[in-house]
C-alpha cells in the first residue's frame, strides 16, 4: 500500500501547474471597476470557491496591477499553481483581466468562466 502511494505521489509532483512560456487555457476581458476591485473579486473567488486551496496574491500600486494566485497547499505534494489572474488598471474605474487555468482537475474552462462571473458581478460565483 505503501508504495502504491508513494508512486501516486512521484507522479503528481511531475505535474508542475503554470509555467512561464507554455501554452495554458485563458481567458482575457475587462471590467468596469478599478483594478484593486478586480483584485479582490478574484481573491473573494479563491476564497470563497477553492477554500481547500491556497490563495494568495500582490497588488502593486506603482504600475497599478495585480496578481492573484491559486495553489495546492505544498502538504498534498508540490505547491504547484493552478490559477492565476492578473489585473491591470486601463482607466480609472475600468480594468483588463487576464485568467489562466493549469487544467487539471477543477482548474479548466468551468473554472475560468466562474472567475470572469465573480470578477464582473461582484458576487462569488463558484462553477
Amino acid at each position: 500500500m505503501r508504495w502504491i502511494v508513494l508512486s501516486i505521489v512521484v507522479a503528481l509532483a511531475g505535474c508542475s501547474g503554470i509555467e512561464p512560456g507554455k501554452t495554458y487555457p485563458s481567458e482575457a476581458f475587462n471590467v468596469s471597476v478599478t483594478y484593486q476591485e478586480a483584485y479582490r473579486r478574484a481573491q473573494s473567488h479563491g476564497h470563497e470557491c477553492l477554500s481547500t486551496f491556497v490563495t494568495s496574491g500582490d497588488l502593486y500600486t506603482d504600475n497599478q496591477t495585480g496578481i492573484v494566485r491559486v495553489s495546492i497547499p505544498k502538504f498534498m505534494y508540490t505547491g504547484r499553481e493552478s490559477l492565476k489572474v492578473n489585473v491591470s488598471a486601463t482607466g480609472e474605474s475600468s480594468a483588463k483581466v487576464v485568467a489562466t487555468v493549469d487544467n487539471v482537475g477543477v482548474f479548466d474552462q468551468r473554472q475560468l468562466e466562474a472567475i470572469r462571473k465573480t470578477i464582473e458581478s461582484g458576487s462569488p460565483n463558484c462553477r
